[in-house]
Order: structure tokens, then C-alpha cells, then sequence
């Protein structure tokens, strides 16, 4: 991927160490972005796709969970 898209990717992961999964699924792509100092709007779609992943991770996790959704 493109620098812009694993810095995202890389920040957002740090954002959300210790964090349940309700704010995990809740993080914006904007957050992202501001904690990397800000985005050309040209790549701002970068940190759109790592809140994205980060959602759908989430999502997975609640669907193959089989004590069902914990927001821990």
C-alpha cells in the first residue's frame, strides 16, 4: 500500500489499543487523520479505509463470537 495507507493503518492501531470493541467501531476516519497531523484531501481516503477495517474487524469478531457481542 501506499505510505499514506499504512501510516493510517499503523496510527489507528495505536489509537485503539485498550479501547472495547464499541469504541473501536466507533472511530472516525477524521480522528485518523488529525492524529497524523492532518492528510492531503487527496489521500484522505487512506484513513477511511483503516476505520473501515476496523469496523469490519469488529463486526467479525461479534458474528463468530460465540458468547455473542461484548463491548469490552
Amino acid at each position: 500500500g501506499c505510505g499514506a495507507a499504512i501510516a493510517s493503518a499503523s496510527r489507528l492501531t495505536e489509537m485503539l489499543a485498550g479501547h472495547g470493541l464499541d469504541e473501536v467501531a466507533a472511530m472516525e476516519d477524521e480522528a485518523v487523520a488529525a492524529a497524523l497531523g492532518g492528510l492531503p484531501r487527496w489521500k484522505l481516503g487512506c484513513s477511511v479505509l483503516a476505520e473501515e477495517a476496523a469496523a469490519a474487524a469488529v463486526e467479525s469478531y461479534r458474528k463468530t463470537d460465540s458468547s455473542g457481542p461484548r463491548g469490552q
